[in-house]
C-alpha cells in the first residue's frame, strides 16, 4: 500500500490517525513509537561535578564565604603560625631564627613564673565558681519570684558592671582598695577601727582581691543567664507539684534546678576556661602579676612572654600547651555533660 496514512474509527467514531510508515515498512523506528523518560528518570537530578556547579548551587557558598575567609586569616592561620612558632627560637622584631625542636617547651614548663602561674589559675577558678556560678544561681531563683518594674531594676543594676570596659573595672577598685585613700580602708577604720590595708600589696590578700574584682564584673552577666533559663522551666509542672503538696524548696531541689542544669553546667565550663582570661584586665593594671607572682595566670605569663620579653617562641609554645589543656577539658566537660544535665521534653 503506497498511502502515507491510514485512517480508521476508534470504537467510539472517532477518527484515528496512524504514523507514517517508514520506508522500510516498520512502524517500530518512528519517533512516536520509542519509549520514553520514565517518570523517576524525568525527575532525577544530575550528579557528580554538574550537579554541583549546576545554576544556583553555590549560592550558599557565596553568602558564607566572607565569614570563612575572616575565619580563615584571623583563626586559623594564626593557630598554625603559632604552632609553628613554638618550634623555633626568635622574637618579635626579627622574627625566626632557626627550628629548636622542644625546646622551648622545655624551657616553658621548668621556669618558676610558668608553675606559679598554673596554681595562680587553679585558685581563681575555685575562688570563681562558687562566686560565679552558685551565688548567682541563688539569686536568680529569689529575683524570679520578684514581678514587675522592680525585678527589672535589679536585673539593670546588677548587669552594668558587665558592660564596663575591664580597665574602667579596675580603676574603680583601685580607688577603692588604696592603701592610704581608699574608700574600703576608711570605712573600716570608722566602723571598726581596722588600721590601713595594702590590698593589693599584700601577697596573702592580692590574689583574692582579684577574685573579688573579676567575679563584680562578670556577676550580671551568668545571673541573667541562669534567670533565663528559669523563667523558661513550664510553670505546669511546678504547679503540678504544688498540687501534690510539693514545698518551694521540693520545687527547687526536684524541677526547677534539673530542668536548668544544661545552663548550669554550661557556665561552670565557661568558667572554667575563662577564668584565667577574666582576671588579665585586673592583673594588668593593678598588680601586674605581684607580689612576688602570686597574682599572675597563665595567659598572663603568656603575655609577658610575648610582648615584655619579646620571646615568640616561648609565647608561642605557652599558647600550645594552654590551648591543648583547655581543649582536652573542654572535650571531657561536653562529654560529661552530655550524660548529666536534664533536658525538657
Amino acid at each position: 500500500m503506497d498511502t502515507h496514512l491510514i485512517t480508521t474509527t476508534s470504537p467510539d467514531r472517532t477518527p484515528a490517525t496512524l504514523p507514517e510508515k517508514s520506508p522500510q515498512g516498520s512502524l517500530e523506528k518512528h519517533p512516536a513509537n520509542q519509549p520514553g523518560p520514565s517518570e523517576g528518570e524525568e525527575k532525577k537530578a544530575p550528579s557528580g561535578v554538574r550537579a554541583f556547579f549546576r545554576k544556583g548551587s553555590l549560592t550558599p557558598y557565596f553568602f558564607i564565604l566572607p565569614g570563612l575567609v575572616l575565619l580563615i586569616i584571623w583563626v586559623y592561620y594564626p593557630l598554625i603560625l603559632t604552632f609553628w612558632y613554638s618550634f623555633n627560637s626568635g622574637n618579635l622584631t626579627k622574627g625566626v631564627d632557626k627550628f629548636v625542636g622542644l625546646d622551648n617547651y622545655v624551657a616553658v614548663v621548668n621556669l618558676p613564673e610558668f608553675q606559679q602561674s598554673i596554681v595562680n589559675t587553679g585558685l581563681y577558678i575555685v575562688g570563681l565558681i562558687p562566686l560565679t556560678v552558685f551565688i548567682p544561681l541563688g539569686i536568680a531563683i529569689l529575683l524570679s519570684k520578684i514581678k514587675g518594674p522592680m525585678q527589672t531594676f535589679y536585673r539593670s543594676v546588677l548587669f552594668t558592671p558587665v558592660i564596663m570596659a575591664p580597665v574602667v573595672v579596675s580603676v574603680i577598685w583601685l580607688w577603692i582598695l588604696n592603701p592610704i585613700q581608699g574608700v574600703l580602708n576608711k570605712v573600716l577604720n570608722f566602723l571598726f577601727g581596722v588600721d590601713s590595708i595594702n590590698w593589693m600589696g599584700d601577697s596573702n590578700l592580692a590574689i583574692w582581691m582579684v577574685v573579688l574584682i573579676t567575679t563584680w564584673k562578670v556577676f550580671g552577666f551568668n545571673l541573667l543567664l541562669f534567670l533565663a533559663a528559669i523563667v523558661g522551666v513550664d510553670r505546669e509542672y511546678m504547679e503540678a507539684a504544688r498540687l501534690d503538696g510539693a514545698t518551694e524548696w521540693d520545687i527547687i531541689r526536684h524541677i526547677t534546678f534539673p530542668l536548668i542544669t544544661p545552663t548550669f553546667y554550661f557556665l561552670v565550663i565557661y568558667t572554667i576556661l575563662y577564668a584565667g582570661q577574666w582576671v588579665f584586665g585586673t592583673v594588668n593594671v593593678l598588680t601586674q602579676g605581684g607580689p612576688q607572682n602570686t597574682t599572675t595566670s597563665v595567659f598572663y605569663i603568656l603575655y609577658q612572654f610575648g610582648f615584655s620579653y619579646f620571646n615568640i617562641g616561648q609565647a608561642s609554645a605557652a599558647a600550645v600547651m594552654i590551648f591543648i589543656v583547655l581543649g582536652l577539658g573542654t572535650f571531657i566537660a561536653v562529654r560529661y555533660t552530655d550524660r548529666k544535665a536534664h533536658y525538657e521534653s
